[in-house]
């Protein structure tokens, strides 16, 4: 548990392509001193990664979003997946300073770790 909350369980699937592999460890790594439950899910082949639900149980979805997949058809399909599942979804923007892709832009978006650090400790 968070700050001592005794609510539900954050259960994070941290979804990224392989490009961005190295930021989902980064991630990894924040989460796992946080105490938060994670599970990665990076995938090669796009049609796998788009039939894939994201690990069972998950209650909220990070979205890695680079200047590499910004423009993918990929993004958009994933968060309406994630919507489907009723699952929490957000963005963590590799480049902070950068705007967002416009499906995103509703979206609670999180710039750097220490803005994902305050996210998953406000949850």
């Amino acid at each position: 548990m968070l700050g001592g909350q005794t609510g539900p369980v954050l259960k994070l699937c941290i979804s990224y392509s392989w490009e961005d592999e190295q930021v989902a460890r980064e991630i990894a790594s924040l989460c796992g001193e946080l105490g938060v439950e994670y599970a990665l899910d990076g995938r090669n082949d796009w049609l796998m990664h788009g039939l894939h639900d994201g690990p069972e149980g998950s209650t909220h979805q990070l979205v890695v979003v680079s200047r590499a997949n910004a423009r993918s058809w990929w993004l958009p399909f994933q968060l309406g997946r994630a919507a489907d599942r009723g699952v929490e979804t957000f963005a963590y923007l590799t480049e902070p300073d950068r705007e967002p892709p416009a499906f995103l832009r509703e979206k609670p978006l999180v710039r750097g770790l220490d803005s994902l650090k305050a996210m998953l400790l406000a949850v």
